[in-house]
């Protein structure tokens, strides 16, 4: 089991490092976690690629925090309304 999880299971313990942890690597990992959410999403959905062409872009996997910032938000009506699973049938 690794650091990060004995941490994670400690909610005291997760406090305490959380809290002395600096903003900037907070955000180095939201950013990092936002970029692998992006990819994961265009890998392994037809629905994430589908909509951001209907945003008039290209499906292309963002390297870069500057690239992923440049793609469409989602939300409850845009996204998760137009291709819930029921929308395919499953």
């Amino acid at each position: 089991m690794g650091v990060e999880n004995i941490v994670l299971r400690n909610r005291w313990l997760t406090n305490a490092v959380m809290s002395r942890t600096p903003p900037d690597v907070h955000a180095t990992r939201g950013k990092k976690y936002a970029l692998n959410t992006v990819k994961a999403a265009m890998r392994r959905t037809s629905a994430y690629p589908d909509f951001v062409r209907s945003h008039g872009m290209q499906p292309v996997l963002p390297a870069h925090f500057a690239e992923f910032q440049k793609l469409p938000v989602t939300s409850k009506e845009n996204y998760i309304d137009r291709y819930s699973l029921s929308h395919y049938g499953e």
